[in-house]
């Protein structure tokens, strides 16, 4: 965990990150004797808070199965879906998180409730009938944690002086932005969808540039987004524009 090194977005400095559990009850007790999901996946938050520095995790129990994209809540819950998308055939779990310009103001880490899970130390267990093993929760909560920063310590910066062009009154949509400095930088990711919406729709690849115009496209009837992208594919959280004339 020592080797993440957060660059571009980042978590507030001096942050109390609260987590929300809202994984509920169990049954029956799990192998290692936990009570509850919530109770099995605590100690997670300990374990990177010994190897984080000015941010710092706490975590509270919340309402059973709650999670919803854009509340500012950090929640942890099983899930059928991430927001409306499908989970990979053999996919545990997904962290989706959500930035302000370069601030990460929100993370939701969804479990794949059609997966078989368990709180356990050791060899990885099996069903008694075999076939695909059973997840320890509390493992795939700390790689869950760890890939969302260790994703962000890849990607590039997110793009500065983001600004929508409000001047002319056109159903086309022309957004600007400063230049990223990054050398293996391949260019940018522009993203839009309905104001009613609550995930990226679409979205249009802009090359190595600093303007890009999405034709047929309101500005009226849409919320845009940019992202940097370098040439390994790395995605920066991406950053809403601010009007211009």
């Amino acid at each position: 965990m020592n080797a993440y090194v957060l660059e571009g977005s980042r978590w507030p400095d001096g942050t109390q990150f609260a987590m929300q559990f809202n994984l509920g009850t169990t049954p029956r007790a799990l192998l290692d004797g936990s009570a509850s999901w919530n109770t099995a996946v605590a100690p997670v938050l300990d374990m990177w808070n010994q190897n984080l520095g000015k941010l710092q995790f706490s975590g509270s129990n919340g309402p059973t199965g709650f999670a919803r994209s854009g509340d500012r809540l950090n929640s942890i819950a099983f899930a059928k879906t991430y927001f409306g998308n499908s989970f990979g055939k053999y996919t545990l779990a997904i962290t989706y998180y959500l930035s302000s310009n370069s601030t990460l103001i929100e993370a939701d880490v969804l479990f794949n409730e059609a997966m078989a899970f368990d709180s356990y130390r050791g060899p990885l267990r099996f069903p008694s009938g075999g076939g695909i093993a059973i997840a320890d929760i509390r493992r795939v909560l700390l790689h869950e944690l760890g890939a969302a920063l260790g994703a962000l310590a890849l990607a590039p910066a997110t793009p500065k002086e983001v600004k929508v062009e409000t001047k002319e009154l056109t159903n086309d949509t022309t957004l600007t932005w400063r230049a990223n400095e990054e050398p293996d930088l391949a260019g940018y990711r522009v993203l839009w969808r309905e104001t009613t919406a609550d995930l990226w729709e679409q979205s249009a690849y802009a090359r190595n540039v600093t303007r890009f115009t999405v034709q047929k496209i309101s500005k009226d009837n849409y919320l845009f987004g940019v992202c940097a992208v370098d040439r390994e594919g790395n995605v920066s959280p991406a950053v809403y524009p601010a009007p211009i004339r």
